[in-house]
């Protein structure tokens, strides 16, 4: 999983990380060594892996153990997992966990048939230590190590291990409405036909909006060449005149590649209110240049949309979902369909990957099969 051979830009060096073992305790921890050629470099690494491996059959031999418990991760991954589950969302949740949380933090493996509960929480305690999302990153690594020891004793490479002894790491998770694809088809239909706010519902579904960034929306902000829009402003959502704010964070700030649906509602959106402001010259003109022009010319509140998405989620017949729900569903769809999590983290306007996996690792878990949403046309790409 982890690469053992890789170029330091910032050093411009390259870097081997090589295992090494301590014969006696039966331990293996990694040292780097860095070169300034490539080439030297690689013919360091074989050598290095060439003495380990005859090291290594030595340690096997007498611990009578064939793997340690990194090198167990990396066969479980490979052989066991592609068995385990088929959801695209949870394998890329756990590979994400293995490679960005729990692999940095094995600053010493061990022989699976060796390890123990207090190495185990020992491990999550600098999971939880070394990150700046603590909790949601030792919940992620807890859950990892538990599903791969489970496995280590079915197979029998370990005979005892008491998983309730390993430390709990909870976290608050929202309950979700939860959607299939027959009920997303409905309620668009049904939103469409109505068309009052079907543009809102697939800015919200579709590109992962919240209800304040979608009523900020300012046709200056959106390129109809490129297809781009950029997000950078919102209007908050309990003011019915409407205040315009800076994005939630940094991070929100974000210009996204828009799908030709967006785009083509968009389009019609600004005829429709340039004709509305030529035919009501005292209409307001405070919000000319805004997307989400209500009925006066004000820019419509975040009332006006969850009140239209409570009504066509009642008469096409499908369970009522806030817009906040439907952003939800927009990361849930791209996880679920390979995008990697770090796009989504910033398709969303997250403030780290870990964040988004705080947020949406139990609806991952249920496997909501909602890929069929997601193609090159309905996929928002965060380019900047």
């Amino acid at each position: 999983m982890k690469k053992q051979l890789q170029y330091l830009k910032e050093k411009n060096v390259w870097e081997i990380q090589v295992p090494c073992l301590d014969e006696e305790k039966g331990t293996i921890f990694y040292k780097s060594y860095q070169y300034d050629s490539e080439n030297i470099a690689k013919e360091n690494l074989e050598k290095y892996e060439d003495n380990y491996l005859n090291t290594r059959k030595y340690i096997e031999a007498k611990f009578g153990m064939k793997y340690s418990f990194k090198e167990y991760i990396n066969y479980w991954h490979d052989k066991i997992m592609p068995v385990w589950t088929q959801s695209q969302a949870y394998i890329n949740c756990l590979e994400w966990t293995i490679d960005k949380i729990i692999f940095p933090n094995i600053t010493e493996d061990i022989l699976l048939n060796k390890i123990t509960p207090t190495y185990i929480n020992t491990l999550l305690e600098q999971c939880q230590n070394n990150s700046k999302d603590q909790k949601s990153n030792a919940y992620m690594a807890r859950k990892v190590c538990r599903i791969v020891l489970k496995s280590a004793l079915m197979e029998g490479y370990i005979s005892k291990f008491d998983l309730n002894q390993i430390k709990n790491y909870d976290i608050s998770q929202k309950i979700y409405v939860k959607y299939d694809v027959n009920d997303l088809k409905k309620l668009l239909a049904y939103a469409q036909k109505e068309n009052g706010c079907y543009l809102e519902i697939l800015l919200c579904l579709f590109m992962g909006l919240r209800t304040g960034e979608v009523l900020g929306l300012n046709f200056d902000n959106i390129d109809f060449g490129r297809h781009t829009i950029r997000i950078c402003q919102q209007i908050s959502t309990g003011d019915r005149d409407g205040v315009v704010k800076p994005v939630k964070s940094s991070d929100s700030n974000r210009l996204l590649k828009a799908p030709n649906l967006i785009m083509d509602e968009l389009a019609k959106r600004k005829t429709k209110n340039a004709l509305f402001f030529k035919q009501n010259p005292k209409a307001i003109k405070k919000w000319k240049k805004y997307v989400c022009i209500g009925g006066n010319g004000n820019i419509k509140s975040s009332n006006t949309i969850r009140t239209a998405l409570q009504r066509y989620c009642k008469y096409a017949g499908v369970p009522y979902i806030t817009p906040h729900q439907l952003r939800h569903l927009c990361a849930t769809m791209l996880i679920e369909s390979g995008v990697d999590l770090e796009s989504v983290s910033k398709i969303m306007g997250h403030a780290s990957v870990s964040t988004t996996i705080n947020i949406y690792c139990g609806e991952i878990e249920s496997g909501t099969a909602l890929t069929e949403f997601v193609s090159n046309n309905l996929n928002p790409i965060n380019i900047y």
